[in-house]
């Protein structure tokens, strides 16, 4: 993913921590997802719209949309650099591209996701503009708005589904649970399923195992790249039971959230052909 001209840039270097993986020493999803709200964060702090333009006022920044294109997971104790730049407001959005490259200087991820502001108070999206919130960039053409992700249908086989409740660790600033735990919840019911029926399903974290210079280490447990669409559509507050269904297509897999028949969240991975 080339940077946006025009755009300013947020340079990271990260060090991959053990805590950041998993038993297969590569990053976990949510974690990823962390690196990339850590980083949009402090960006939009640099950029002048920190907390004093929006928490401070009752506003909450949301993720509402995200697309990621993974290439490779990097490795425990591996250095990557995440940039991350604004795109072209959009009315109540705000679009942010992030890439992660290795140290050979080569992309492993790239990510576009929409962001808002909600009212702490109504729970509903604001104007920015009636805050003075803006933060300029620039978008490249069919990159933003992101397309809607696909609803269930007869092409998913139902896997798994299970009754749950928001927990206390799950949540995080906003008082809801932060779209990066549903990754946790993806590995974990897809685990739960290869364990229920002694069949070989590799959570969504295996990636490619890696040793510290990203070199592959080994072809077991090997996904080959892909690509995950996201898309939250209301927030999950703490103490909240919903059901989450976990389904298999032909290209991956879905997980879908639910309460009382109403879609919270829709999280697609599509596996590279």
């Amino acid at each position: 993913m080339a940077e946006t001209a025009g755009a300013p840039v947020y340079v990271q270097k990260i060090r991959v921590r053990s805590s950041d993986v998993t038993v297969k020493r590569v990053m976990r999803i949510s974690t990823l997802l962390k690196y990339i709200q850590e980083g949009t964060v402090r960006h939009t702090t640099e950029l002048g719209m920190g907390r004093e333009m929006t928490l401070d006022r009752g506003l909450l920044w949301i993720i509402t949309q995200q697309h990621l294109t993974i290439r490779r997971l990097p490795g425990y104790d591996e250095e990557i650099t995440l940039k991350t730049w604004p795109g072209a407001q959009l009315h109540l959005f705000f679009p942010r591209y992030t890439s992660i490259v290795d140290k050979a200087g080569e992309e492993i991820i790239s990510a576009r996701t929409l962001w808002a502001l909600m009212d702490e108070k109504t729970r509903r999206p604001v104007f920015p503009q009636k805050y003075g919130v803006r933060i300029e960039g620039a978008s490249k053409r069919g990159d933003f708005p992101l397309p809607r992700v696909a609803s269930l249908s007869d092409g998913d086989m139902r896997i798994l589904r299970e009754d749950r409740t928001a927990l206390f660790s799950e949540c995080d600033i906003n008082g809801h649970m932060n779209n990066s735990e549903y990754f946790d919840l993806f590995d974990d019911m897809l685990q739960e399923y290869r364990s229920s029926k002694s069949i070989v399903i590799d959570p969504i974290s295996a990636g490619r195992l890696a040793d510290a210079s990203g070199a592959a280490v080994s072809d077991s447990a090997v996904i080959p790249p892909y690509e995950i669409s996201a898309e939250y559509i209301d927030e999950i507050p703490y103490e909240t039971k919903y059901q989450a269904l976990l389904c298999q297509s032909k290209t991956g897999y879905l997980l879908q959230g639910s309460k009382e028949e109403k879609v919270l969240f829709r999280i697609r991975l599509v596996v590279a052909d």
